[in-house]
């Protein structure tokens, strides 16, 4: 027997021996944040900063997954969502929107872009290589709510391509697509360092899937920006990447 209720009933025992028979207590009601399941990634998880003040850099793709305490998508959960640098918040860097809803997959999706250099000051001065996405579902009590995290390194545009690895180029077509149509995506031109070879392509979509191949077709089934990462693998394991955005239309 739950304790609780053991010691409810133990003290409602009334003098001239009348006791109270044990009654059922009614069961808890509304949503409960410790019974969703709450994932937020980051796609890619390393983006370069822009070239200058006034440039922007590489964008990442922040996709929350909430499940209920079923195992089924939660549509409709309204989640906020804040960059942190150090421990403190700060707008090291752009959300495409702060407050995201879930839609009937239990997907929400936003787009975070990497400032330029010199990175601005003071929203990154507690910067050390990484910023984290703060997702938080917001209920009754945003107070005692639970904060979920995906990290995404940031590293200076002089370092985008290392020295001897292939170069990176692909298309995406058609961008902007609608709901659940074919996206194409082919490499265009890849190539590898002189004397190597390319041994492989795979493709990263920021809702969690991916595919190889030179060129691969794949459909998203809720409107918003998505993100693809071609990594190119030479044939002695080097990699190299590069990242663009399609955006999906209802």
């Amino acid at each position: 027997m739950n304790p609780f209720r053991a010691t409810l009933l133990a003290g409602l025992v009334f003098a001239g021996g009348c006791t109270v028979h044990q009654t059922d207590l009614p069961p808890l009601t509304g949503p409960s944040e410790l019974a969703q399941s709450v994932t937020v990634t980051a796609t890619p998880d390393l983006v370069h900063l822009g070239v200058s003040a006034s440039a922007v850099g590489e964008s990442s793709s922040i996709v929350v997954k909430i499940l209920d305490p079923n195992g089924k998508p939660q549509s409709n959960q309204v989640v906020r969502l804040d960059i942190v640098v150090g421990q403190a918040f700060a707008d090291c860097g752009r959300l495409s929107a702060r407050e995201v809803i879930t839609g009937s997959d239990g997907r929400a999706v936003a787009v975070f872009t990497a400032p330029g250099l010199p990175m601005p000051m003071p929203e990154c001065a507690s910067f050390a290589g990484t910023i984290s996405i703060v997702a938080t579902t917001i209920g009754n009590n945003f107070q005692r709510a639970t904060a979920y995290t995906a990290d995404i390194a940031l590293v200076p545009p002089t370092i985008i391509v290392p020295a001897g690895a292939a170069t990176v180029s692909f298309s995406v077509s058609p961008n902007p697509a609608k709901v659940n149509a074919e996206v194409t995506f082919a490499d265009a031109g890849s190539a590898a360092a002189p004397g190597r070879s390319i041994a492989g392509f795979r493709w990263d979509f920021s809702d969690s899937t991916f595919k190889v191949g030179t060129s691969v077709q794949h459909d998203f089934g809720t409107a918003g920006t998505y993100t693809v990462t071609l990594t190119v693998t030479d044939d002695i394991g080097q990699q190299t990447f590069k990242s663009a955005t399609v955006t999906i239309t209802p």
